[in-house]
């Protein structure tokens, strides 16, 4: 266990801050791909205004 410990240099801890950093710019891709391609839910059919709306809108 000790070995271990002196292994852990600051260059180890900057490698695993980018391999992080690295997962998650790829991980935020996915999703945003995965947003950006899925089918949009078809749109409600747009309600008509009556008189009486018209004439309380100033």
């Amino acid at each position: 266990m000790v070995e271990f410990l002196h292994s852990l240099t600051p260059d180890f801890f900057d490698a695993l801050v980018l391999a992080v950093i690295i997962i998650g710019l790829a991980l935020a891709a996915v999703r945003l791909y995965s947003d950006f391609t899925r089918k949009l839910p078809p749109q409600p059919p747009e309600q008509k205004h009556n008189a009486i709306d018209r004439q309380s809108r100033p």
